[in-house]
């Protein structure tokens, strides 16, 4: 077998890992978030253990990472045709979601790095003078966090980290995802959790969670079976639409044996990616040796 054969490119399920999470899920009968009323559902759990994992104090799973970034964008007051940068380097659920949310996507340059652009942002902001941020950390890599943290709040623009492609990635000890307003991760089968599709907001600011769970699609009396601090959310009932973007029991139930297990998908993750740089270096040389 050669090196690049053991690369998994297909992303497939570790059934042995999950299989009881998922038969334990199905006997309780129950899919759907809400109707454990006197007990804590798979979802329940996968949030408290997402918050625990990043240090962070609010979590809330939802149906993708893209509906994640809408939620988020819309809790943070994105509004018709607001401008929201984002990195020219990405992909387009991310764009898309801005449309979504109604907003104007501007493109800020990225460097040699792939990362966003820090000259670029500054000069972005001062010209165009937007809002938000929507930042995300395309396959992992990140820029310089504190800086971009620091023209944020030079500049009061709200930055919301799409780290789809970042759970467990720190920087300067802080996980990806916690440094902004809010962030975004991904369960889609192809992200460091692997549950088919789903999405995980998270932030330390109560307000903007209250209103993404209740815009979730926590209807009528729902948003109290949240396990978070206090009961604010109520001022939010009936006051927000719905967009019904939220997780359902079994995705969970196969996401958290994984989360578990997460510091070994990583250290898998990255030894492929060296892998395939050391032989995409040999090929590059291989083909000048052609010439």
């Amino acid at each position: 077998m050669t090196e690049l054969a053991k690369i998994n490119w297909g992303a497939e399920l570790n059934t042995d890992l999950v299989n009881d999470a998922v038969q334990a899920a199905l006997k309780t009968k129950k899919l759907f978030r809400y109707q454990y009323k006197e007990t804590t559902s798979d979802v329940t759990h996968l949030e408290k253990e997402i918050t625990e994992y990043v240090n962070c104090k609010y979590a809330l799973a939802v149906s993708s990472a893209t509906n994640g970034i809408f939620l988020a964008l819309k809790a943070c007051g994105v509004k018709h045709d607001d401008k929201v940068l984002i990195p020219a380097f990405t992909f387009v659920a991310v764009p898309s979601a801005v449309i979504q949310a109604g907003g104007n996507p501007i493109l800020v340059e990225c460097n040699d790095q792939y990362v966003i652009s820090l000259s670029d942002l500054k000069n972005k902001i001062i010209r165009q003078r937007p809002k938000f941020l929507l930042l995300s950390h395309m396959r992992g890599h990140m820029p310089e966090m504190s800086k971009v943290v620091e023209l944020c709040k030079a500049f009061q623009v709200v930055l919301i980290e799409d780290a789809a492609h970042a759970l467990g990635v720190k920087h300067n000890g802080k996980m990806a995802g916690t440094w902004g307003d809010i962030g975004i991760y991904s369960m889609q089968s192809y992200k460091m959790l692997n549950a088919g599709e789903g999405g995980i907001i998270v932030s330390n600011n109560e307000e903007l969670m209250w209103q993404c769970i209740h815009m979730s699609g926590a209807y009528e009396n729902n948003y109290k079976l949240h396990m978070i601090e206090g009961r604010g959310g109520n001022k939010y009932r009936c006051q927000l639409p719905v967009y019904n973007c939220r997780l359902n029991n079994l995705s969970a139930a196969i996401a958290r044996p994984q989360l578990k297990r997460i510091e070994n998908t990583i250290f898998q993750t990255n030894k492929n990616y060296m892998l395939f740089k050391e032989k995409m270096k040999e090929f590059i040389f291989y083909l000048t040796q052609q010439d």
